[in-house]
């Protein structure tokens, strides 16, 4: 087990094994072995967390005058220690399940802190149950979770393969027969519900142009067309269950079409309405949204409640080509859209954008200077969100403010990301293509991104990106 020691009187800031935001009063910590010198593993993630008092959202418990607030993502407990170094009290150490929070609050030196657990306030360690307060557990190793993913894009004439990242752990290209003898195939986006079970989604070009749509559902053996009757190109899907996804697209109108389990059939069709959609996503079959060009007053933005879809006012001017849905309608909050000033493909850079849905309404995000079109995004938490696009431009938001990280060393802008996606906040991806046919991947491993596949000259380029968590 993993154990954190804190200080009160020390501060700390880095993306090594813990987040902490901004306005944290603790400048110290360890995060290490335990007592037994048995190693941490580096799986653990715990995050500090700025309370409402000290004005920003982060953590969800009561104001306190001094703090110390840490999450634990998982996959395994985490072993907290606090000593206030005058030794009032016995040191406190408490281990913290996976998903919990754990705040000690009133850390005057002077005084035993008292522990606060997600809601609940407790005066003594031995009160503190639930958290197995003042000695460690020790517990058999759980499995650690792994994620399978499938990373799309051209298909020349000649053939040509996808991207997967099985359980094996490394990323190869597969082979598929997905041709057509007179068009090429784009597969624009890919989602998953099972290792088993992935549609892609995409279209066929003539002389330059989509024409009409392409389906291709992987059964983990071989991509499989399915060939369905006057299907628009389609641009972005998302499943919810084997039985259960969206694919939205359009030409000269948007559409939504709908995987029932058995057959695909349009669902929407936009007839008063040139603009197309280009992302989905959702919380679940009753809450799902739809995003795509902008057109003036207004960008195309169409929510799903488990019924119909209808069409959801906004004052974004701009495309948006990425949704992450965290939060449900009802509540108002929690839904994320990107995009930019430049068109679905072909020119590069143009001005990128962000909102946030909250409380029914969208609110612009403070980007970076001179960030680009963005083509992607997604999240772990309102404060773990990721973006990309155009010029190598990757953004991350911390609750606080959208910064701007570097790409792996030698890439130097070359490449546009069309697709970010990732299972936990220590293993995210992004694609990138240059428009011409050269790709690569680039992983997030919590510390930096660094290449885990290519540069790949003259082969495909890739634009969608998606997976699925397991647990080997």
């Amino acid at each position: 087990m993993a154990r954190l020691s804190v200080k009160p009187e020390t501060v700390h800031r880095d993306w090594d094994d813990v987040t902490k935001f901004r306005g944290n009063p603790f400048t110290d910590y360890s995060y290490g072995a335990d007592d037994d010198e048995q190693e941490y593993d580096v799986i653990h993630r715990v995050e500090f967390a700025q309370p409402a008092a000290n004005g920003a959202a982060g953590s969800p418990l009561d104001p306190v005058t001094l703090y110390l607030a840490v999450k634990n993502y998982g996959p395994h407990p985490v072993l907290l220690y606090f000593d206030n170094n005058l030794n009032i009290g016995d040191p406190l150490e408490v281990t913290i399940p996976v998903g919990h929070w754990v705040e000690y609050v009133d850390l005057n030196p002077t005084t035993q802190p008292r522990i606060r657990v997600d809601n609940t306030l407790y005066s003594t360690p031995s009160e503190c149950e639930i958290l197995e307060c003042g000695y460690t557990i020790w517990e058999e190793e759980e499995p650690e979770p792994d994620c399978d993913a499938w990373a799309v894009g051209h298909i020349p004439q000649d053939g040509g393969g996808t991207k997967h990242f099985p359980e094996a752990g490394v990323w190869a290209t597969v082979a598929n027969t997905l041709t057509d003898p007179e068009k090429e195939v784009w597969l624009a986006d890919v989602a998953g519900t099972a290792v088993a079970d992935y549609w892609a989604v995409g279209y066929k070009m003539e002389e330059g142009f989509p024409v009409e749509g392409f389906l291709a559902h992987w059964d983990d053996v071989d991509w499989t067309e399915e060939v369905t009757a006057s299907d628009p190109p389609f641009y972005g899907d998302w499943g919810y269950e084997a039985g259960f996804y969206w694919a939205v697209g359009g030409l000269g109108q948007g559409e939504i079409w709908d995987w029932n389990g058995a057959a695909w059939t349009q669902d929407l069709a936009n007839e008063q309405d040139s603009r197309i959609f280009r992302a989905v996503h959702g919380i679940d079959a009753a809450d799902t949204w739809a995003v795509g060009d902008y057109g003036d007053p207004d960008a195309l933005i169409f929510h799903h409640d488990g019924i119909s879809w209808t069409p959801n006012s906004n004052p974004i001017e701009c495309n948006l080509y990425g949704v992450w849905a965290n939060g449900s309608y009802a509540s108002g909050n929690d839904v994320w859209v990107c995009g930019g000033s430049l068109g679905w493909w072909g020119a590069s850079g143009g001005t990128g954008c962000v909102f946030r849905r909250a409380a029914g309404v969208w609110i612009p995000a403070v980007l970076p200077p001179n960030t680009p079109t963005l083509r992607a995004i997604w999240g772990f938490s309102n404060s773990n969100i990721w973006a990309v696009g155009d010029q190598g431009t990757i953004i991350h938001w911390d609750g606080f403010v959208w910064m701007t990280w570097p790409e792996p060393d030698g890439l130097l802008g070359n490449y546009d990301y069309r697709g970010v996606f990732g299972c936990f906040p220590w293993q995210v991806w992004a694609i990138g293509t240059t428009g011409t046919g050269d790709n690569v991947i680039i992983e997030w491993d919590g510390v930096a991104w660094s290449i885990v596949h290519g540069p790949n000259a003259d082969e495909m380029d890739l634009l969608g990106l998606k997976g699925v968590s397991l647990v080997l």
